[in-house]
C-alpha cells in the first residue's frame, strides 16, 4: 500500500461514499419508494403523475382500477394515447397553469364513461419537480363526486321547484285577488241600485207606501242584504286564503261586543219568534285577545244560525265560560241538530247540510269564514250537536289584560241643516246613468243643495272651475282617465285645490280604500250606498267647509 497523501492544508478532498455507503443509500432508496408505492396504493381516490409533456410518470392502483387499465400499459405513455379525449383543454389549461404558477389547483368537471353514463370527477392538481431529471410533474389526486353532485343538484332543483311552486301560488293568489276584485264591483253596482231605491221607498214620507208595499220593498232590501253578505264573505275568504286579510289584534272587552250583537240579533229572534236568553254579566267582565270587528262577526255568523235554524219559540242560549288562560262563550238552541256526519262537513264552505231544501236563508260560508276568522284571531271554534235535541258553538280566544283607559274624544257637533247656507253645490262625476239618478235622489233629503253631474272627467274640470263646488263626489273607474288622475288634476288647479272630495265606488278591497285616502279623498264611500252613512259624510264635509 503507497503512502497516504494529505490534501493541501484548508483544503477538504471532496466526499467519496464507499461502496457500502452507497449499497445502503440504494436499498433505503428502494425502501422509501417501496413505501411510497404502498401509501400511494392505499389511497381511495385516483392519483397519478403526469409531467409537463404529458406523460403518465405513476398511476396508483385506483386509477387502474377505475379506468380498467393496466400500470404497464400506461406508465410512459401519454395521456392522449392512454386515454383519448380525456385530456380536454380546460383540463389541460389547469395543468399548464399549476406547472407555470408552481401552484396547486382544483377542477370539477363532468366524465363520460364508456356506455355514456355521466361520473362528475374533482382533480387537485399538486405541482413538484422530478427530482432524477428535473422535469416538472404534477400529481394529480381524483375523487369521484357523483353523488355530492347530484344531491347538490337535487337540493337546487328542490329549491328552484319550491321557488317556481311559491311564484305560482303568488301568481294565483293575484289573480284571485283581481278577480273578486272585479266580480266585487260588478255585482256591487247593480246592488247599488236595488238597496238604494229600496231604502229611499220604504223611507219616503212625502209618498208613503201602503202596508203591502213596505212588504215587498222590505222583501227586496232583505234579499239584497243577503246578497250583499254574500260578496263580503266570499271577499273576506279569499282575503284569509291568500293572506291578505288585515288583523288588529287587541284586548277587547268582552261584554260590549256581546250586548250589541245581541241587541242587533234581537229583531230577527222576534220574528222567529225565539228567545234569547242572555249570561250573566258578571261572566262577560272580561277581555279577549281578538279583533274586534273580526269578532262581532264571527258571534253574529253564530247567533244567526242560531236562530234561524231554531224550532218556532225555541231557545238561544249564551253562555261565557270566563278562565285564567282562554275565554269559551258558548252558543246553545234547541233546533234539529246534527247527524255525526253533517257535523263533519259543518265547516265546510257552500256545504249547508240539507238546507237548500228549507226556507232558511244561507250561502253556506259563514262557518267556514268564522272558522279561518278565529284562526287568524289565534282562537278556535268548534260545535257539540245531538239530532233532534239541538246544537251548541263555541269560540274559544285566549284572556287578555285590559288595555290601558283613555280618555274619549268628545265627539264633534255638527251644525243643523238650518244653518248652512242655502243653494251649496256638489258635483258628481259618474259614468253609470242609474247610479247618478240614485245619488240625485238620495241627496234631494239634504234640504238647499245643488246637485250637478257629469259623466266626463274632463268636463267636470270645467264645471269645477265654474260652478266652484263645496264638494265633490267622484266615482273611480271613469271613461278618459280615473277618479285618482281627475282629483290629481283637482288638486293642481289653484281654483279647486281646496275642494273636499268623497271617493264612491263599487271597488271595496281595502287596498281600495288605502290607495283612495292616501291620495287626499276626504273619505270613502263603498256601492251600495248607505242613506244614512252618505248623508252623514256629505253633511259633515259640508259643514267642515
Amino acid at each position: 500500500m503507497g503512502p497516504r497523501t494529505e490534501p493541501p492544508r484548508g483544503k477538504r478532498a471532496p466526499y467519496k461514499a464507499s461502496a457500502r455507503v452507497r449499497r445502503r443509500v440504494s436499498l433505503a432508496s428502494a425502501a422509501d419508494l417501496q413505501t411510497y408505492e404502498m401509501v400511494t396504493n392505499s389511497v381511495a381516490d385516483m392519483v397519478s403523475v403526469v409531467g409537463e409533456d404529458e406523460i403518465y410518470r405513476l398511476v396508483n392502483d385506483a386509477w387502474c382500477r377505475q379506468t380498467g387499465l393496466k400500470r404497464e400499459d400506461v406508465i410512459g405513455r401519454s395521456v392522449s394515447e392512454v386515454l383519448p379525449g380525456s385530456i380536454t383543454a380546460e383540463r389541460r389549461h389547469t395543468l399548464s397553469e399549476c406547472l407555470r404558477d408552481q401552484r396547486p389547483a382544483v377542477l370539477r368537471d363532468v366524465f363520460t364513461q364508456p356506455g355514456g353514463a355521466l361520473r362528475y370527477l374533482e382533480t387537485t392538481y399538486a405541482p413538484f419537480a422530478e427530482p432524477v431529471q428535473g422535469v416538472r410533474c404534477a400529481a394529480l389526486v381524483t375523487r369521484d363526486v357523483t353523488a355530492e353532485e347530484m344531491a347538490a343538484r337535487a337540493t337546487q332543483a328542490s329549491q328552484e321547484a319550491l321557488l317556481a311552486a311559491k311564484e305560482e301560488a303568488e301568481r294565483a293568489n293575484r289573480a284571485k285577488s283581481r278577480f273578486m276584485s272585479l266580480m266585487s264591483h260588478e255585482l256591487r253596482t247593480p246592488m247599488n241600485a236595488i238597496l238604494g231605491f229600496g231604502q229611499l221607498l220604504r223611507s219616503d214620507k212625502q209618498h208613503p207606501l201602503t202596508a203591502d208595499q213596505q212588504q215587498y220593498v222590505e222583501e227586496i232590501l232583505v234579499g239584497g242584504r243577503h246578497l250583499l253578505t254574500l260578496i263580503n264573505d266570499v271577499l273576506d275568504l279569499g282575503r284569509i286564503e291568500s293572506g291578505r286579510l288585515a288583523m288588529a289584534l287587541q284586548p277587547v272587552a268582552l261584554r260590549p261586543v256581546v250586548e250589541e250583537c245581541l241587541a242587533l240579533m234581537a229583531p230577527l229572534a222576534q220574528q222567529r219568534p225565539v228567545r234569547l236568553l242572555l249570561p250573566e254579566p258578571d261572566t262577560l267582565q272580561c277581555h279577549v285577545h281578538a279583533d274586534s270587528l273580526r269578532l262581532k262577526q264571527v258571534l253574529l255568523n253564530l247567533l244567526s244560525n242560531a236562530i234561524k235554524y231554531n224550532r218556532r219559540d225555541g231557545d238561544v242560549t249564551v253562555r261565557c265560560v270566563p278562565g285564567p288562560k282562554q275565554v269559551e262563550l258558548r252558543i246553545s238552541d234547541t233546533g234539529i241538530g246534527l247527524t255525526a256526519d253533517q257535523s263533519q262537513r259543518l265547516f265546510v264552505a257552500f256545504e249547508r247540510l240539507g238546507a237548500r231544501q228549507s226556507n232558511v236563508e244561507g250561502s253556506g260560508i259563514g262557518l267556514a269564514l268564522s272558522r279561518q276568522l278565529m284562526r287568524a284571531m289565534g282562537g278556535e271554534i268548534g260545535a257539540d250537536s245531538e239530532l233532534d235535541v239541538g246544537s251548541t258553538f263555541w269560540v274559544r280566544l285566549r284572556s287578555a289584560a285590559p288595555a290601558p283607559a283613555h280618555a274619549p274624544e268628545p265627539p264633534a257637533e255638527l251644525p243643523s241643516t238650518a244653518q248652512a247656507p242655502q243653494r251649496r253645490c256638489v258635483l258628481y262625476v259618474e259614468d253609470n246613468e242609474v247610479n247618478a239618478l240614485l245619488m240625485r235622489a238620495m241627496l234631494a233629503r239634504l234640504p238647499g243643495l245643488q246637485f250637478e253631474h257629469t259623466v266626463s272627467p274632463l268636463q267636470a274640470l270645467e264645471m269645477a272651475r265654474v260652478l266652484k263646488p263645496e264638494l265633490l263626489l267622484l266615482d273611480i273607474q271613469l271613461p278618459e282617465f280615473d277618479g285618482f288622475e281627475l282629483l290629481r288634476r283637482l288638486r293642481a288647479d289653484p281654483v279647486t285645490q281646496n275642494v273636499p272630495a268623497i271617493a264612491v265606488s263599487a271597488g271595496a278591497m281595502p287596498a281600495d280604500i288605502e290607495r283612495a285616502l292616501h291620495a287626499g279623498f276626504a273619505a270613502y264611500l263603498t256601492k251600495p250606498l248607505d242613506l244614512g252613512e252618505l248623508l252623514h259624510a256629505v253633511q259633515h264635509q259640508l259643514e267642515q267647509r
